[in-house]
């Protein structure tokens, strides 16, 4: 036997012995990280809430577009607080999608139970 070997090295495959890389596949997928599929329930409540969400982004577009065109148009005099709900409103889907932007995508949040 060789003694520069690692006698509990893995192969790509998964067989004991055959070297593979650190880390690599050794065996079956734990089940406990499968998830199970959603349920009607879970369904439903999501449905809900992403209707509730289009809804209520629509009405917040509506008056944030009459605030600004009330205020540009005949006479152009937006203030201060204009040009402050124009940085919220067009900084908004930054931070709700931040945890995209740092690399956590949707399949990788995982619930704590």
């Amino acid at each position: 036997m060789d003694p520069t070997a690692n006698p509990n090295a893995t192969a790509p495959g998964g067989a004991p012995g055959a070297g593979g890389p650190p880390g690599g596949f050794t065996g079956p997928p734990d089940p406990s990280f499968i998830p199970a599929p959603p349920t009607e329930l879970a369904k439903s409540v999501a449905y809900a809430f992403a209707g509730t969400a289009v809804t209520l982004n629509v009405i917040s577009f509506l008056v944030f577009g009459g605030r600004i065109y009330a205020r540009s148009l005949p006479v152009f005099r937006l203030a201060w607080d204009d040009y402050t709900i124009i940085v919220a409103y067009v900084s908004d889907p930054m931070f709700n999608f931040s945890p995209l932007y740092f690399g956590a995508t949707p399949h990788l949040i995982r619930s704590s139970h």
